[in-house]
């Protein structure tokens, strides 16, 4: 009997720990979600999203990311390109309408490992309304522990996008062949995070 218990008790733990969850809260102060294109086609205009929530949740253990999900909502009033004017822009219909559509979301569908810390972050990305699937590279740091004993995780990615896909349109031609603004969107992501207690 005490066997069959012991048995049951193995098999109950072994279950619990493969649908074992970490939770981890991002830390803003370590974390950025930033967006460059060209400009006339002859400088690179960088821009950033101030705002954002994320939910990350790691289903294995360690320094492995497979299966983990990943949501990440931006607050498109929050974009900053450290021009008032320009941000005005950006945010009106031109662009990305942020009255009519004040969120920009990525949703993740998987975590596949590639090589060593390389991951490939399959998701779709919703913006002005369009929902597209998208894939970030991803690159992962190793678990650490804080100074103040906490757990942290991050990692750092990059897609492109065609802004046009999203219903973004807006554009003017130049006299060098080039247009006032690129439509290729390059998208930089770098998230750290703490465990939750």
């Amino acid at each position: 009997m005490f066997k069959f218990i012991f048995s049951l008790f193995l098999a109950i733990s072994l279950i619990a720990g493969l649908n074992a969850q970490t939770a981890w809260k991002c830390d803003p102060a370590h974390s950025s979600l930033r967006f460059k294109t060209t400009h006339m086609g002859l400088v690179e205009v960088w821009g950033r999203f101030a705002k954002y929530e994320t939910n990350f949740t790691q289903k294995t253990v360690g320094n492995d990311l497979t299966a983990s999900n990943f949501t990440l909502e931006a607050d498109v009033n929050s974009v900053d390109t450290e021009m008032p004017d320009r941000d005005k822009h950006l945010k009106s219909a031109d662009f990305l309408d942020a009255e009519k559509f004040p969120q920009l979301i990525f949703a993740s569908k998987s975590f596949k490992k590639k090589k060593g810390n390389s991951y490939e972050l399959t998701g779709t990305l919703t913006l002005k309304g369009v929902t597209k699937p998208v894939t970030i590279q991803v690159k992962a740091g190793k678990l650490v522990t804080g100074l103040q004993g906490e757990k942290r995780i991050g990692f750092s990615g990059q897609t492109s996008i065609n802004r046009k896909e999203f219903g973004v349109n807006f554009n003017a031609p130049m006299d060098n062949g080039d247009v006032l603004i690129g439509e290729i969107i390059d998208i930089f992501i770098s998230m750290e995070f703490i465990a939750v207690e």
